[in-house]
């Protein structure tokens, strides 16, 4: 296939470029790696000609609503409007768009797929209006479309020098172990849904070869849920092994409902190691 890629190099995009190397990829973007497209600007049409799969890895983030609100809105809303039909107009009838869990609001409670959607914060309300312009499209244009609501994401391989999501927790309680040898977390019952960049991709890469119609919502999960705390303890213990230096814990009461349990409707793969294994190769690479 040939596929268009936004967020090439992002944190979500690497792995997906990765994982599907063996097809014709064209990298969109705003980089000087990347074809040039914009959704700042309007769509410059003949970047997605020749393409049959449009993935969008690069939606809006919520430090883009810090920076400028207007802006971000106009790329979940005008700017997406302007690429998908610009992408169907020029013979494209895939696409993928990376959404995010917060679309169902509230972490609390039993969420799959059939889960009524209460997005709540602008990051949220970007990402389910990109949503549902997709959605529209499928259903007036005849095109296939597959969103993607990831929880907690993690992953390496990714272009460090350009990441700024450093403070995201998969990230953070790591670094905060190797760094400063101790952990903090407010609230530890909160729970999460650890899912891999690789584990995406996967699911990207089976859906495009299962050669499915229609419009397709799908909640990547692992198989384990893990509060904060817990992971703040699965981090300190791979820190203390890899540094041999202690690490102290730190954890808060809360009265957040732990509840929270993340899955799907549609049978997916056991990932319970992948988790770990992540934690360990970058708690060696803090400590390098």
């Amino acid at each position: 296939m040939n596929i268009g890629l936004l967020g090439s190099f992002g944190l979500i995009g690497s792995a997906i470029r990765v994982r599907l190397a063996s097809h014709t990829l064209r990298y969109l973007g705003r980089s000087q790696d990347e074809c040039c497209l914009d959704l700042n600007k309007p769509i410059d049409a003949t970047q997605l000609q020749g393409l049959d799969v449009l993935i969008h890895a690069a939606g809006v983030r919520d430090e883009d609503f810090t920076v400028d609100s207007t802006q971000a809105y106009n790329r979940s809303t005008t700017g997406i409007y302007d690429l998908f039909s610009k992408a169907i107009g020029a013979g494209i009838t895939k696409f993928v768009y990376i959404s995010t869990a917060h679309v169902y609001g509230p972490m609390v409670g039993a969420i799959n797929e059939t889960t009524a959607v209460n997005p709540l914060s602008d990051y949220a309300i970007g990402h389910y209006a990109s949503e549902q312009i997709l959605q529209r499209l499928v259903r007036e244009r005849g095109i296939e479309a597959l969103i993607i609501r990831p929880n907690a994401v993690f992953g390496l391989g990714f272009d460090q020098k350009r990441f700024t999501r450093w403070q995201l927790v998969p990230f953070l309680f790591p670094k905060k172990a190797v760094c400063e040898g101790r952990i903090a977390v407010n609230s530890p019952a909160i729970k999460r849904n650890f899912i891999s960049t690789d584990a995406i991709a996967g699911e990207i890469e089976q859906w495009l070869l299962a050669g499915s119609s229609g419009y397709k919502v799908l909640n990547p999960v692992a198989s384990s849920m893990l509060s904060l705390g817990e992971f703040a303890g699965l981090c300190a213990e791979i820190a203390e092994k890899e540094t041999g230096a202690p690490v102290a814990l730190e954890l808060g009461s809360s009265n957040q409902a732990d509840d929270f349990n993340y899955s799907s409707i549609y049978p997916q793969p056991c990932r319970s190691e992948e988790l770990k294994q992540f934690v360990s190769v970058y708690t060696q690479m803090l400590n390098s």
